[in-house]
């Protein structure tokens, strides 16, 4: 989706909001404000993120930023045809009121995932975590709250070895393990780097047989990855692979990615560099 489309649809999400009756109930107030100022935080940030775009010059940071562009446009244009579902179900006065609750809890959730871009808190997105083995999967919609520390990830395909473009990529086997795309993590002759598994698409044949599977601590950011989620019980995973109830799987730390890539040997310096900021935004060092 190019920027061309989400601003098409922000103008007709602006005229929608001017379609509010005067006489409209309490309720419907609220939400034309609550819209109309998550609007303004998302114009802001979209035309940031144009501006960075412009100012990048070397390859990788361009990608990643166009890549964050795209993202963002996307989840843009989802809140302005949520936003406009919710307007209408104030609208058509017919409607029962869990109709229109419907409508509300629908847009809080469009505005939930996008709080990851909003605020001068936002963090670049990153994977934070890496490795597993047994895990079940639900829907994102009824991922639970973060409370013991369980990590997550995003996947549109989670029994599919491959991804729409082709690259491999861990998947749920026919047993219900989650499993990476090459257990071996052989490439030529050679073990795939952390490096190589970040990288991704410029890595193609390494990510494709890499031995790594990326989590998060933030479930506000795996719906840029897919529709579904798997949660990982860290706590628990851990305690298995001690007691070898689990082998041939080892959790990677943030710190631990950090230094594989600085004494990567594979590639050089330039193509290090990205990883390792990304890694440092995420753990604040």
């Amino acid at each position: 989706m190019d920027a061309h489309v989400s601003l098409e649809a922000l103008e007709k999400f602006k005229r929608t909001l001017t379609q509010f009756s005067q006489n409209m109930s309490v309720e419907a107030q609220k939400m034309q404000l609550h819209l109309k100022k998550t609007h303004e935080q998302l114009q802001q940030k979209h035309f940031k993120l144009k501006r960075q775009l412009q100012m990048y010059q070397d390859p990788v940071s361009y990608e990643r930023a166009k890549q964050q562009l795209v993202e963002f446009e996307r989840l843009f244009a989802g809140f302005c045809q949520a936003a406009q579902e919710c307007i209408k179900g104030f609208q058509q006065q017919e409607l029962m009121a869990a109709n229109r609750q419907k409508a509300v809890v629908t847009i809080d959730r469009k505005v939930g995932v996008l709080k990851e871009y909003l605020g001068s808190g936002a963090r670049e997105h990153g994977k934070n975590q890496m490795s597993l083995e047994e895990n079940t999967s639900k829907g994102i919609d009824n991922v639970s709250v973060n409370r013991n520390n369980n990590l997550y990830r995003g996947d549109s395909l989670l029994h599919s070895p491959t991804r729409p473009n082709g690259i491999g990529k861990p998947h749920i086997s026919s047993s219900g393990n989650l499993v990476p795309a090459n257990k071996d993590g052989l490439y030529k002759g050679r073990q795939v780097t952390v490096t190589e598994h970040i990288l991704g698409g410029y890595r193609k044949g390494a990510k494709s047989n890499s031995p790594f599977t990326s989590f998060t601590n933030n479930k506000n950011v795996i719906g840029n990855y897919g529709d579904n989620a798997i949660e990982l019980d860290i706590s628990t995973l851990r305690k298995a692979i001690q007691s070898g109830e689990v082998k041939d799987v080892v959790i990677l730390s943030p710190k631990q990615v950090q230094k594989l890539i600085e004494r990567d040997v594979i590639s050089s310096d330039f193509w290090k560099k990205e990883p390792l900021v990304g890694l440092r935004g995420i753990m604040n060092i």
